[in-house]
């Protein structure tokens, strides 16, 4: 009995003066623990992956950056791809495919090249501008190859909802934004009966002007193309910088034409299944709704201050499936910009042959600039970076 006493005693003395020297950072058999260090904050930051398994994105809290040289970009894309930086290899997601990553890290000051690859996907690239102190954000959404992007839309006839009312106006200013003169010539809001035609799914890229370009050997190009050809990268951007003669020729030799501007509105805006109280079918103020969200368009609240590729935002789809008819770039329509029937605001650039209508606002507008019943006037052979097209053809 006495014997099992002590050696109870003796197995308790034991773990006690283990316990005592793990506490004091000792091991089990007296040898110093091992600590495994902190990772100092914001070491992932400039790190240069070594393989696959440590390539990583950063977390944006982990960035230490040099305020005074140096600003911070933040990357989401969607599905994951691999990311270069001037050419360098910054994030490879290969082996862990996912449905979108981020990434974050310092960057120095100046001009960069981001250039997006995955299999299956278009690559894209842009260039961005990364100023001292500033962080620079950047959601890039891939699509998928093999997408026709000369897709048309079958918009059948009858009659639709144009315009807006005051009803109409007072919602705008108060839930949209503005103030009630600029929207002086979108009024008054009346039925319109338009004959069925088909409409472009995308804006006119650049990959297809290009075609068109080499087609006619046509000599004046976008102002952004470079020894004959657009930006790297920069496939199925939408063209800009071509004026209403450069669309409308691009849409002929396509066999199409320009959208009137009734045939535009009711392609953006016109929902035969969004009923009224009566029926029939009704008009929103975007392509998607009334209401502005702007994860459904390219503006300049919550776009990337520049054109992105066709078709990105999904949601912002109007009801018979086209893209980007509100927001990215304005479009060019077959009409001189004239006063509506029976409105009491008169226009003073509403001569005929003036100038031409331009509809669906641009990254450069506010939301309620990028309304579907927003109406720009230019004359036809201004070019902007910010003015685009896409085109039309009757029915068969």
């Amino acid at each position: 009995m006495r014997s099992k006493i002590l050696c109870v005693s003796t197995a308790i003395m034991l773990f006690l003066v283990i316990a005592s020297q793990s506490s004091a950072g000792m091991g089990s058999f007296g040898a110093p623990k091992e600590k495994t260090p902190k990772k100092k904050k914001g070491q992932m930051a400039e790190e240069i992956f070594e393989d696959r398994k440590n390539r990583r994105p950063a977390k944006m809290q982990d960035v230490i950056w040099d305020k005074n040289t140096q600003g911070m970009i933040r990357i989401f894309v969607k599905p994951s791809a691999n990311l270069y930086i001037d050419g360098t290899l910054q994030l490879d997601p290969k082996g862990r495919r996912r449905k979108s990553e981020k990434f974050a890290s310092a960057l120095t000051v100046g001009a960069h090249v981001l250039k997006f690859e995955r299999d299956g996907f278009e690559t894209q690239e842009i260039k961005v501008i990364i100023e001292a102190g500033k962080p620079y954000s950047e959601n890039i959404i891939l699509i998928k190859k093999g997408q026709n992007r000369d897709e048309m839309a079958l918009i059948p006839a009858g009659e639709f909802w144009m315009g807006i009312d005051k009803y109409d106006l007072k919602f705008i200013v108060r839930k949209i934004g503005g103030e009630k003169r600029f929207h002086r010539n979108e009024s008054p809001r009346r039925k319109e009966n338009v004959a069925a035609f088909s409409i472009d799914k995308y804006e006119t890229s650049n990959a297809q002007h290009k075609k068109f370009v080499d087609a006619v050997g046509r000599e004046v190009l976008p102002d952004d193309w470079e020894n004959g050809t657009y930006p790297s990268g920069k496939d199925y951007f939408p063209v800009a910088y071509v004026t209403w003669h450069d669309a409308n020729d691009y849409c002929k030799w396509a066999g199409k034409r320009l959208p009137t501007e009734k045939e535009w509105e009711k392609a953006a805006r016109w929902s035969p299944t969004k009923t009224v109280a009566k029926g029939g079918g009704d008009s929103s103020f975007f392509p998607w709704g009334n209401h502005f969200h702007r994860n459904n368009v390219n503006t300049r609240n919550g776009g990337p201050g520049r054109t992105t590729i066709t078709g990105k935002y999904e949601k912002g789809k109007s009801d018979y499936g086209l893209y980007d008819m509100s927001g990215n770039v304005k479009e060019w329509t077959a009409d001189w910009y004239a006063d509506y029937p029976g409105s009491t605001y008169k226009d003073e650039f509403a001569a005929e042959g003036q100038v031409k209508v331009a509809r669906g606002g641009s990254f450069l507008e506010n939301p309620v600039e990028s309304l579907a019943t927003c109406r720009f006037k230019h004359s036809p052979g201004t070019a902007y970076d910010d003015l685009g097209f896409r085109c039309a053809k009757d029915a068969k």
